[in-house]
């Protein structure tokens, strides 16, 4: 029977490459990961009867902690009642392939951040995995029967065929909802548009965390002017059944400056072509960027701004670490990449320096 505290603990399968070994997740955001083995099947059931907060489901936990929904309490709308541990909500991430090097992103999922860390000496990377055999092993053994969700992640999953292979495998593509997560820098071909249509719902999850000159130092090297100009084109032809959605990462730099993401989708993509709604989906940003390193005078100000708003709520029920990792980070890469964050993000420049 379907888990009644997070039904991905049953029925949902997250799977990634793990210190070169092919794991599974109930979920992208949890941390119980069941590597392929002889106890494969054991393991799943085992995880299956969780049903309390463990520190493996943080994410959620403080989500709802902070008066977000979280994906566990999401979990009810998008997996049904069923009488196995069968997959039903299906992640795919495999391949790291990307062309951007986002400031909140790492080696260990961007090809192009690999590269960078290579070139600039920083130290050697090698993030080589047996992506081609790990593919191969969910194809085969998955039941593909009962998917009802599944969700690409990157790298850019647009630049690979992995999401391709996995679409062929359901049997049921008029029942399945399909999610990419996704930096907009390629418009899908004619041949991917024909696929998608088959589908319930394509769900193009875009992630842009600031526009114009904001944009291009987060997500670089990427261009705003490009991806405006990519969502707008995808808008006029994509099949009627594709759902835009912003995935805006709050990040110390970028949280002032939220007014912009909101004011641009409500003036240039605000429903896709046949009028539904475009989502902003929010949520916080970990690692070197943590939305935990903002100061605690520009949350008073982001405050001021936002009084109402979820981001508010977001970023107070956040305990305060220090931001040297940032300035560190600002002062290692904005000169290699001709990035000045002082220009680019001038309001809130005074209260890094307190």
């Amino acid at each position: 029977m379907s888990n009644q505290f997070c039904r991905f603990l049953s029925n949902g399968y997250s799977f990634q490459i793990l210190n070169q070994s092919l794991v599974v997740k109930p979920c992208c955001w949890s941390s119980n990961t069941i590597h392929i083995d002889q106890y494969y099947d054991q393991k799943i059931k085992e995880r299956a009867k969780i049903n309390y907060w463990t520190n493996d489901c943080r994410v959620c936990q403080e989500q709802e902690n902070g008066g977000q929904k979280s994906f566990r309490q999401s979990s009810f709308d998008i997996v049904p009642e069923v009488n196995s541990t069968a997959p039903i909500a299906l992640d795919i991430n495999l391949d790291m392939t990307c062309n951007a090097a986002c400031v909140i992103c790492g080696p260990e999922a961007s090809t192009l951040w690999e590269k960078q860390y290579n070139k600039n000496k920083i130290f050697t990377i090698n993030q080589q995995s047996n992506h081609e055999s790990y593919l191969s092993t969910i194809l085969n053994n998955v039941d593909f029967n009962n998917v009802k969700r599944v969700k690409f992640f990157g790298g850019e999953p647009l630049l690979t065929d992995t999401h391709i292979k996995i679409l062929e495998k359901i049997p049921n593509p008029s029942q399945c909802d399909v999610w990419y997560t996704t930096n907009a820098s390629i418009v899908p071909k004619e041949n991917i548009l024909n696929i998608w249509k088959k589908f319930k719902l394509i769900y193009f999850e875009a992630s842009i965390d600031g526009i114009d000159e904001r944009f291009d130092y987060i997500r670089w090297p990427l261009s705003w002017t490009k991806i405006e100009q990519n969502l707008l084109n995808l808008r006029a032809i994509a099949p009627g059944n594709l759902l835009f959605r912003i995935n805006h990462t709050l990040n110390p730099f970028n949280a002032y400056y939220y007014e912009e993401i909101e004011n641009w989708v409500e003036q240039k993509l605000d429903t896709n072509r046949l009028g539904d709604k475009t989502e902003i989906n929010i949520h916080p940003c970990w690692g070197t960027w943590d939305l935990k390193k903002t100061p605690m005078s520009l949350r008073e100000k982001i405050y001021k701004k936002y009084p109402d708003h979820i981001i508010s709520k977001i970023i107070l029920s956040h305990s305060f670490e220090s931001y040297q990792s940032i300035l560190n980070f600002t002062d290692q890469w904005d000169p290699i990449r001709k990035n000045n964050w002082k220009q680019t993000f001038p309001d809130i420049v005074k209260y890094f320096s307190e």
